[in-house]
């Protein structure tokens, strides 16, 4: 890891383990002391203002016009909604009111991806955003967010979207095609 830190920038978001707390939303205790932990951890600099945002989701944009990846890393943790029960994600128990970004990440969201210039975009999630057979946690947990976070891509539009989620211990290519998914 030192030597990959050497050779390339290391960008990144949180999951659960690095949050602090098993599936853990907005109900930990200790999330801010997390965010500077994690952010020291990934080198933030001092002025950064994942520094001072509640949440550390961020967006970079690499590579010259007509040749840009826009990279949008969303912080599904720091405003997650209400506790749920534990061990609820075995039950399928949808959390269909609460929300996984907070309204400042929804609207921060929401500018980075109108109009943006960039021939491809990655949107990296600590959760699978399509996927919903599985039983574990999942966007198809929280449907309201999710319905939400599908509408803004259909209206936004950005071109050549990939998801890239994380916290599944393996690999898999998913694809929507055709209607949206509920």
């Amino acid at each position: 890891y030192q030597e990959l830190r050497q050779r390339a920038r290391v960008i990144g978001v949180w999951d659960d383990n690095d949050y602090g707390e098993k599936d853990g939303g907005a109900e930990n205790a200790h999330k801010k002391e997390s965010q500077e932990w994690v952010l020291n951890f990934l080198d933030e600099p001092p002025a950064s203002p994942r520094r001072t945002q509640a949440g550390i989701y961020v967006a970079y944009t690499f590579g010259p016009p007509g040749r840009q990846v826009k990279v949008i890393l969303l912080d599904g943790r720091y405003h997650r909604g209400e506790p749920r029960e534990l061990w609820s994600w075995l039950t399928r128990k949808p959390e269909a009111e609460s929300d996984i970004l907070g309204d400042e990440q929804w609207a921060w969201l929401e500018r980075e991806l109108t109009d943006s210039s960039a021939d491809i975009h990655l949107i990296g999630s600590g959760i699978q955003v399509l996927a919903d057979e599985q039983p574990f946690e999942k966007w198809a947990n929280f449907p309201r967010a999710r319905r939400r976070l599908l509408d803004l891509l259909a209206k936004t539009r950005p071109r050549n979207v990939i998801l890239l989620s994380g916290d599944r211990h393996l690999g898999e290519i998913s694809r929507a095609v055709g209607p949206r998914p509920p």
